[in-house]
């Protein structure tokens, strides 16, 4: 009977310790649970904020009217390469360079060339820039970017031929790279 009494005795002194343990656990369980959570919801409050705080804004105020447009706008590009001119535009050392010819290759001399430059991650660094006429069908206008990256350059060329009294247009873009 001695022999029951300590082996029982010895249990129940072990159980407490077992029992501590394993509060021990469960505690680091739940600590490392709202721990998680804590980083979890940090992050994505930081994600939050930086979004919200990076926005410039609305691209394009008129999207829904423009999308409602696209017919007339395919027509008027239509209507464009029938005329078979070809404008060339190319970025370099910080100047906008066009060059502008006729359907037989020759150059375009009396046009009015002008690009809206416009920097879409951005909203607030848009400008417009008038191109001059160089010679040989060329137009260029140096550039004073505001910042560098990519830039749209939306190109307006107008000009009249000899045979015709209204002027014609055509319009085209490109993307550059400012470094």
């Amino acid at each position: 009977m001695a022999d029951k009494i300590s082996s029982s005795s010895s249990s129940a002194a072990s159980s407490p310790s077992a029992s501590a343990q394993s509060r021990r656990d469960g505690f680091r369980f739940l600590w490392s649970l709202i721990a998680f959570f804590i980083v979890f919801a940090s992050v994505d409050a930081y994600y939050v904020y930086t979004a919200v705080s990076t926005h410039t804004g609305v691209i394009d105020d008129r999207a829904y009217e423009d999308g409602l447009a696209y017919d007339a706008f395919a027509e008027k590009a239509r209507a464009q390469d029938s005329l078979g001119v070809r404008l060339d535009p190319r970025f370099e050392n910080n100047s906008l360079i066009v060059t502008f010819t006729d359907k037989a290759g020759r150059p375009i001399e009396n046009a009015r060339i002008s690009a809206a430059l416009v920097r879409r991650i951005q909203g607030g660094s848009d400008f417009e820039v008038s191109l001059g006429y160089r010679g040989d069908g060329v137009y260029s206008a140096p550039l004073d970017l505001p910042f560098h990256g990519r830039w749209t350059a939306n190109l307006e060329a107008t000009w009249t031929e000899q045979n015709t009294t209204s002027p014609l247009e055509y319009q085209t873009a490109m993307n550059f790279l400012s470094r």
